[in-house]
């Protein structure tokens, strides 16, 4: 995982912690990975663009229970959130 210090592209959630920058598994581009406590339901999210909708995002009770997120940016950027504590296993996963 690249880690650089400011992300490439605009986010304007407040609420949103900057993990730093990953690669998207989908099409090899670099993307911003952020943390975001959504009021109670920790979210995980990939941004690829400046454009409002350019993200993908995943509830942290999402990516720890599929299968899915296997090798995604999502799954190895949940578990440096929680590396962070930014979020906790046991209190989020209900």
């Amino acid at each position: 995982m690249k880690k650089l210090e400011e992300p490439q592209f605009k986010h304007d959630c407040d609420q949103c912690t900057y993990l730093g920058r990953d690669i998207n598994t989908d099409d090899h581009s670099d993307v911003d990975m952020y943390f975001c406590p959504q009021n109670g339901m920790p979210t995980i999210i990939m941004r690829y663009g400046d454009n409002g909708s350019d993200y993908a995002s995943a509830p942290v009770q999402v990516i720890n229970t599929s299968n899915a997120f296997d090798t995604s940016p999502l799954l190895r950027n949940m578990l440096i959130a929680e590396d962070r504590g930014l979020w906790e296993r046991k209190k989020d996963e209900k």
